[in-house]
């Protein structure tokens, strides 16, 4: 029979993981948990946690994670039983049989990954045959240092179809174990294998915890190779295929070093390639990571922020400084705004115009790269640039369009707090850069304009001396905004076009409209005060305004409030000289406000 859940649950209960931990690593208690030094990679400061309550360990500097099952499999490098066997032994406990299926599953899992390591092996070897020096040169020419080759194992595919088979054969590896690792492929023609790597430098693929689970080969220049044959024209990079060792879109190159430098807090970098991984590596840089020969995927985010032990998380996006970088850009804010919550985010790094990483770090060395990375952006800035970038909001039509663009950028973030931040930064940006109400505002109510005994721009949509029973329709209106901030989005541009001689209401009506360009969040009364140093306009406001506030009295249900304001816009509409170009726009928006 197989091991049940049930079963796995009462190992768990019966050995105390810490005592299982404890027996190879020293642990020191931290409140309900153990801290000590992580076994899966060196450390000189402890990042490994161990919580027996919650049944797992957890490591921040490799992101190592598991129970105990997990941990004396990883530590005695065991199959899945033989770890169940030993738990159950220790706790006195009856194992079931597995399924012959369960078994060959295991088997199949530890065979294949000894047949990539074996396959990195005999790569490494024929980098450093004397027999391919000229290929050893190429890779040193490229920047890839002594020490760099062997950190990352780097290897050499020679251009003959069957070197590698034949050896992994006589270590006693099948054809078909050989197919399933993604290193050979059936030859069409019948009669077996062939290797499915051929004149390329390789870069094994590791997983999190530093196994060799794939491989990625990058075709030599000409010189180097043999000449094709037809008009086949090799792609410049390869990667294995999917196979149970190994899934591209889920995985990024580099991880278990990254994992390891992020955990004692080096930044985070997401390249394009291969190479620039390893020049940003080379230049002290040791967070980076790239795709397998896909897309950034959405798995590829979830897996870099795992890396990042703090509660901000954002890693460095570096793209090529061309076209195809920008566009590769816009496809990663597409895939990440639906992922975006309270600290998950990006900063996006570009590169000079025809430099990638690599290229930029070759040419100017560490501090060049220290430049670039001095002007990285948040993702918010890149999203308004794609906005933007070379077009025109000069009609109403556009920016109406922006504005539906800003709306459907901010739907697709599935976090209220982010997306209510998003909208906000992007409006206040569209109104600073875009807005003709404030260009109005600037023109008609500017500092300038209201000096005292001296007439402000004619038949600004509202009489001329704003006295009277006109006088106190205003106050009323501004001290209810005053009251109730959050409709002073809806009521914006009508406040920006009122012709106001009052100094008070002025005052307050710029005070309301200074607060909404600030806030980040909903405004609030206190937001408003804070902008006038009290409340002694409000106060004058509030005393003409008495006999048109009746509504507000002892009420703040919103939809009374909001009928007031339409009502009170409706009085001074009726009450105004509508005469001229903007006295037009601001009947117009009267109008929209009141349905009509």
């Amino acid at each position: 029979m197989s091991i049940t859940p049930q079963f796995k649950e009462e190992l768990r209960q019966r050995v105390r993981l810490s005592d299982v931990i404890g027996k190879k690593v020293k642990l020191t208690r931290a409140g309900v948990e153990f801290k000590g030094c992580c076994p899966f990679h060196h450390e000189k400061t402890p990042s490994f946690t161990v919580n027996d309550q919650k049944q797992f360990y957890h490591c921040f500097g490799c992101g190592a994670h598991g129970d105990v099952i997990t941990f004396v499999m990883e530590m005695g490098n065991l199959p899945f039983m033989e770890a169940i066997e030993a738990l159950a032994a220790q706790a006195g406990m009856q194992v079931p049989k597995p399924t012959p299926q369960e078994q060959e599953k295991y088997k199949k899992f530890d065979r294949l990954l000894k047949c990539s390591q074996e396959a990195a092996k005999w790569f490494m070897d024929k980098l450093h045959d004397p027999r391919n020096k000229e290929v050893k040169n190429y890779a040193l020419e490229r920047g890839l240092s002594e020490d760099i080759m062997q950190s990352f194992r780097i290897g050499y595919a020679p251009g003959e179809m069957e070197g590698l088979t034949a050896h992994l054969a006589s270590l006693g590896f099948t054809d078909q174990e050989m197919v399933e690792a993604s290193l050979a492929r059936k030859s069409k023609k019948g009669g077996g294998v062939y290797g499915f790597f051929r004149d390329r430098l390789m870069f094994p693929v590791t997983d999190g915890r530093g196994r060799i689970v794939a491989f990625g080969g990058r075709i030599l220049p000409d010189h180097l190779k043999k000449p094709e044959t037809g008009d086949y024209t090799p792609a410049k990079y390869m990667n294995s295929s999917d196979t149970i060792l190994f899934h591209k879109g889920r995985m990024v190159f580099n991880e278990s070093i990254a994992r390891a430098a992020a955990g004692k807090g080096a930044p985070v970098f997401i390249t394009e390639g291969y190479m620039d991984v390893i020049a940003l590596v080379q230049a002290g840089f040791h967070g980076a990571v790239a795709p397998l020969g896909t897309a950034l995927t959405e798995d590829q985010i979830r897996l870099v922020w795992s890396m990042i032990p703090d509660e901000i998380k954002e890693p460095y996006i570096c793209f090529d400084g061309d076209e195809a970088g920008r566009r590769a850009a816009t496809r990663s804010i597409d895939r990440m705004l639906p992922m975006l919550g309270p600290g998950l985010s990006a900063r996006f790094v570009f590169m000079p115009a025809g430099e990638d990483p690599d290229s930029l770090i070759k040419a100017g060395g560490k501090k060049a790269f220290d430049r670039c990375l001095a002007e990285a952006r948040p993702m918010i800035d890149v999203v308004w640039q794609n906005l933007v970038e070379g077009k025109s909001f000069d009609t109403p039509e556009r920016l109406a369009a922006l504005e539906k663009s800003i709306q459907n950028i901010c739907d697709l973030i599935p976090d209220s707090s982010v997306q209510y931040h998003y909208r906000s930064k992007l409006r206040e940006r569209m109104r600073t850069e875009f807005s003709s109400f404030k260009q109005q505002r600037n023109q008609f109510q500017g500092k300038n304009t209201r000096r005292k005994g001296q007439d402000v721009v004619e038949m600004q949509g509202v009489a001329k001396g704003g006295t009277g029973h006109l006088k106190n329709l205003q106050a009323a209106f501004c001290y209810t905004l005053y009251l109730f901030p959050r409709f002073i989005e809806q009521y914006e541009e009508v406040l920006a076009m009122l012709n106001l001689d009052d100094a008070e209401i002025a005052m307050l009506r710029d005070a309301l409209l200074e607060c909404y360009e600030q806030s980040t969040e909903t405004p609030v009364t206190e937001d408003v005060k804070g902008i006038l140093v009290g409340d002694d306009v409000a106060i004058a406001c509030k005393n003409m305004a008495q006999m048109h506030i009746t509504f507000l009295s002892g009420q703040d249900d919103l939809q009374i409030v909001e009928k007031g304001l339409k009502e009170l816009l409706q009085n001074m509409r009726r009450h105004a000289n509508f005469d001229g170009r903007s006295g037009k726009r601001l009947r117009a928006n009267a109008q929209a406000l009141l349905g009509e």
